[in-house]
């Protein structure tokens, strides 16, 4: 084998390589995104619900909650950040100095993700202090309620 046959035989290799790696990137991206959507929706839905019912303690308790799936969401892209970490690292290993462009290819992807969950914590936080309001307003209409049934 040539020495320019074995070159193209390693530039096709890498190309196909880096194919493989922003495909496996993007489904990643794509599963964590989907979980991120269901916890939220499912949190959005329980916390409207409980709404009508509930009292001051247990929005504290809501609060609480998205912070624990919060930080569950974290540790898990943690812990697939790690695993594309070492999937690029034995790619770089065949390469011999391709992994620069894949590091900044990743890096970009991982803050578009970061960029959109801190939007999605934004709208939560949002949400959740325009719920905190409307709590506030009808404890105020109650107090005032209850204000004006007692007997003089």
């Amino acid at each position: 084998m040539t020495d320019e046959e074995l070159k193209q035989l390693i530039e096709g290799s890498a190309a196909e390589t880096r194919r493989e790696i922003v495909e496996i990137t993007r489904r990643e991206i794509a599963e964590v995104r989907g979980e991120i959507v269901e916890i939220t929706r499912r949190e959005i839905a329980e916390t409207r619900r409980e709404i009508g019912e509930t009292t001051r303690r247990e929005i504290g308790e809501t609060r609480r909650e998205i912070a624990e799936t919060r930080r569950e969401l974290r540790d898990h892209f943690d812990i697939v950040a790690e695993n594309l970490d070492n999937k690029i690292q034995v790619v770089a290993e065949v390469l011999n100095g391709k992994i620069e462009s894949l590091r900044e290819d990743m890096n970009h992807g991982f803050a578009d993700v970061d960029r959109r969950f801190d939007d999605l914590e934004a709208a939560m936080k949002f949400s959740h202090g325009d719920l905190e309001k409307r709590v506030d307003d009808h404890e105020t209409r109650l107090q005032r309620l209850e204000g004006s049934r007692r007997p003089s």
